[in-house]
């Protein structure tokens, strides 16, 4: 005898279908009849479980968000005590491995961002600024401690989440593998070498921007 499927178990269901459908297709060119023959319903029984496609919409966020959060807590708690190469590399694992294995709701993100849907705005808000900040706050105590350089502390964040992202566009959304591909495990910690080398103040001695012979040298040095 077949189980029933319960309403939580079909809400479930739709929302891993929209989030296909929106990744492929956005939110303005996904129909609800498209969003129910995905899931497997009639419309009908599709609005029995929301009642537009923007609540559907705010489903997806709000799933995510749960995701993120918890994310969000782990970081302030390694941001207490733990080394830059502690807490940057978190983050960037976490980027990596969530969107390599969530490649849809990347996409999602892009098509909504494109069309400055509300709903966008509203886990870009609850989420991307919070964990920016929050990366922000910590590159600040870094540089009040002597151990970044005095960067832009915004621009410096900025830097390290552009690195991912593009590595995340380019591999996992644009399909663009020629140049090779790589697991999160072998990326992460290349990006956070890179990003280190470039932001770490270097120790006693040690030139802060080497000079490359025969190369015109910088009047002026954007960060200290």
């Amino acid at each position: 005898q077949m189980s029933r499927v319960t309403g939580k178990e079909r809400r479930e269901q739709i929302i891993d279908a929209a989030i296909q459908l929106f990744a492929e297709a956005g939110f303005t060119g996904t129909t609800t009849r498209r969003l129910a023959e995905a899931a497997g319903i009639s419309e009908a029984g599709l609005y029995l479980h929301f009642d537009t496609k923007e609540a559907l919409y705010e489903a997806i966020i709000r799933r995510k968000a749960t995701e993120f959060a918890g994310f969000s807590r782990r970081l302030r708690e390694l941001m207490a005590g733990e080394p830059p190469r502690r807490v940057f590399g978190a983050f960037a694992e976490f980027m990596l491995e969530t969107h390599t294995r969530d490649k849809a709701f990347l996409r999602l993100l892009l098509h909504s961002g494109l069309e400055q849907h509300a709903l966008f705005q509203m886990f870009f808000r609850a989420q991307v600024r919070e964990t920016a900040d929050l990366l922000r706050s910590y590159v600040e105590e870094q540089q009040r401690a002597g151990a970044f350089r005095a960067c832009e502390p915004r621009l410096v964040v900025r830097a390290f989440i552009g690195m991912l992202v593009h590595h995340l566009l380019h591999q996992e959304v644009f399909g663009v593998r020629e140049l090779g591909v790589y697991t999160p495990e072998e990326a992460a910690p290349v990006f956070l070498s890179i990003f280190l080398d470039g932001v770490a103040r270097p120790a006693a001695g040690e030139a802060s921007n080497p000079a490359v012979p025969g190369a015109e040298q910088p009047v002026e040095r954007p960060c200290a």
